[in-house]
């Protein structure tokens, strides 16, 4: 876009040449931007869109500006930096638009610290965390989250690990500065576009933060094994499943609800178990075991209700 700001003798911006380059911003971020790449929301502000580093991208070649910088490095002791960046902006033909400054420090806690290694807990997470919105308290509370555990496949219930000072603070010198440019970057389209109505800068830069997201849809829960083994159990081979569960209980003395993984392994090879010994047994005898009418090994229907948790 090489459309020039249109004056009056007084140095006022015309009106129209306001209106139009509202437009275009409008028909950049409707037609080119896109939504998650060149903005995007901030957390607990849905109405409020913010500007990323390649919107702001997008802005300068639409306007044809050029960009210079300008950093100021303070040292803050223990190794740890600041630094203070300014952008400045230039209009098409070269002369001073604004500037927009940011600055980053090593003492911000992303880069301040490093977290322990995670420790799963062997717990399963309960179907009651997915269908109550993730909420924490399901899960332990603070320092518990809800993490897939590489070794198992499975999601289970883990313990963060405490913060440590990062021992190397150097390795995110260039990262720091690199932020400190782009929020000085960002808040330079932002005046030299007059667009701050439109986008807000994001402080706290959480959108482009990679995030450990669980799955969009719950996973299926670890006790499903079992479940699994005990409708086996009864439509296969006729075993009651109270039966069943009585047998399991002898070997596993707690409640479904605190299961491990290895607990519900188990309990599933014991029910698969009882069914080998009685199918064994009725082939040698030629028996036959009767449920509610029904012969061993015809089907017998499993209803929800008929496996109590």
């Amino acid at each position: 876009m090489t459309e020039e700001m249109t004056i009056y003798g007084n140095g006022l911006v015309r009106v129209d040449a306001i209106k139009g380059r509202v437009q275009a911003i409008q028909h950049c971020m409707r037609d080119v931007m896109k939504d998650g790449t060149h903005y995007g929301k901030i957390k607990g502000c849905k109405d409020e869109n913010v500007l990323l580093k390649p919107g702001a991208e997008l802005l300068r070649v639409m306007f044809q500006f050029g960009t210079s910088f300008e950093v100021d490095i303070k040292d803050m002791g223990g190794g740890h930096r600041e630094y203070v960046a300014t952008c400045h902006v230039l209009n098409p033909d070269g002369t001073m638009c604004c500037d927009g400054m940011g600055s980053c420090s090593t003492m911000e806690s992303k880069y301040r610290y490093r977290t322990g290694p995670t420790e799963f807990t062997g717990k399963p997470v309960p179907k009651e965390y997915w269908d109550n919105g993730r909420d924490q308290k399901l899960i332990g509370g603070k320092g518990h989250v809800a993490k897939k555990n590489p070794d198992t496949g499975m999601w289970e219930i883990a313990r963060q690990g405490q913060k440590v000072d990062n021992p190397d603070i150097a390795d995110v010198y260039n990262t720091v500065l690199k932020m400190a440019k782009k929020r000085a970057f960002v808040d330079g389209m932002l005046a030299a576009t007059g667009a701050s109505d439109m986008f807000v800068q994001d402080l706290d830069d959480d959108l482009e933060q990679p995030q450990d997201q669980p799955p969009d849809q719950p996973p299926p829960a670890p006790l499903d094994m079992y479940k699994e083994a005990l409708t086996r159990a009864k439509r296969e081979r006729g075993i009651q499943i109270p039966d069943a569960m009585a047998e399991v209980a002898k070997h596993i003395s707690k409640p479904q609800s605190e299961y491990t993984q290895a607990d519900v392994v188990e309990a599933s090879a014991i029910v698969d178990s009882m069914e080998a010994a009685l199918v064994t047994a009725n082939s040698r005898a030629g028996e036959t075991t009767e449920d509610d009418g029904n012969v061993s090994g015809a089907a017998s229907e499993v209803l929800d209700e008929d496996i109590p948790f």
